[in-house]
C-alpha cells in the first residue's frame, strides 16, 4: 500500500502542471486502482469505516463513469483530500500485502 501510496501521491503532484487530458484519465485509473487495493485490505480486515472510505473514492475516481466536478481548483482540493486518506490508509494497512502472500505460501 506505501507503494501505490507513493505513485498515486506522484500522479497527483505531476496532475498538478497543465497535462493532456488523456493524463487525467490515467490519474483517475491510478486512484480508482489504489482505492480498490483500498477496499481489499480494509474488507481482508474487516475494517467497515475504511472500506466506505476506500469505496466512495473507488466511485469517485472509476474511468468508467467519471464524475465530473468541474473546475480543475475544486478536484484540486479533492485530490489533495484523497492522498490523506491513501497515505493514513496505508499506514493502517501496511506489510498487509505482503503478509497475506506469506501467509497463502506458507500454507500450501
Amino acid at each position: 500500500m506505501i507503494v501505490l501510496a507513493a505513485v498515486s501521491t506522484l500522479a497527483v503532484v505531476l496532475g498538478l502542471a497543465r497535462m493532456p487530458f488523456g493524463y487525467y484519465t490515467l490519474l483517475r485509473v491510478v486512484l480508482c486502482l489504489t482505492s480498490a487495493v483500498g477496499v481489499a485490505a480494509s474488507r481482508r480486515q474487516r475494517d467497515s469505516a475504511w472500506l466506505w472510505v476506500y469505496g466512495v473514492l473507488v466511485v469517485l475516481y472509476n474511468p468508467i463513469l467519471p464524475v465530473h466536478l468541474g473546475a480543475k481548483r475544486l478536484w484540486i482540493g479533492v485530490n489533495v483530500l484523497t492522498l490523506i486518506f491513501v497515505w493514513l490508509g496505508a499506514f493502517r494497512f501496511r506489510g498487509l500485502m505482503f503478509e497475506h502472500h506469506l501467509t497463502r505460501e506458507v500454507g500450501q
